[in-house]
């Protein structure tokens, strides 16, 4: 019991019961939890593995694996060319796959994959090159099909100017 005091100096004594409402903190906190796990998936979704492409020479004094070089046009167009292929496989050296509407052709792409994987096995790095200004939607589109086609190593060697 608690006096409340009066003016006499006869307090009454009153009861004080104080009940502390936790639910809504415990929603708030439930909500907040919630967003971070999303949020965290989603991010994870959204991204992709890329590595820096490494140029003409290895950076570890190696030998460069056999690759496939392609360069993104701004018109869509891609030079596809190999690189580094033991002297058993013929390589193809500036092969254009031509786009009729400014976009990367999604399946004339899919198919020269699909014949490379054939003629030239020990392909399993992509550098994708894309030019200066080349929308990041084709540059996306390209990795994308490569992905699809279960490119062991994808990487991104921007143009130098």
């Amino acid at each position: 019991m608690i006096s409340t005091g009066g003016s006499h100096g006869k307090g009454k004594k009153k009861e004080l019961d104080f009940d502390l409402n936790l639910i809504p903190a415990i929603d708030l906190l439930s909500v907040c939890i919630c967003f971070l796990l999303l949020t965290a998936v989603w991010v994870h979704l959204g991204s992709l593995k890329l590595e820096q492409g490494t140029g003409e020479t290895n950076a570890s004094g190696g030998v460069n694996p056999p690759s496939l070089w392609i360069q993104v046009a701004k018109n869509g167009e891609l030079t596809l060319s190999t690189r580094d292929l033991p002297s058993s496989e013929r390589g193809l050296q500036g092969s254009v796959l031509k786009s009729a509407d400014g976009k990367v052709d999604r399946e004339k792409l899919d198919q020269a994959l699909e014949l490379i994987k054939k003629r030239m096995p020990s392909i399993a790095t992509v550098i994708v090159r894309p030019e200066s200004k080349v929308p990041y939607g084709q540059v996306i589109s390209v990795i994308d099909r490569l992905k699809a086609a279960k490119v062991k190593d994808v990487g991104i060697a921007p143009e130098s100017t």
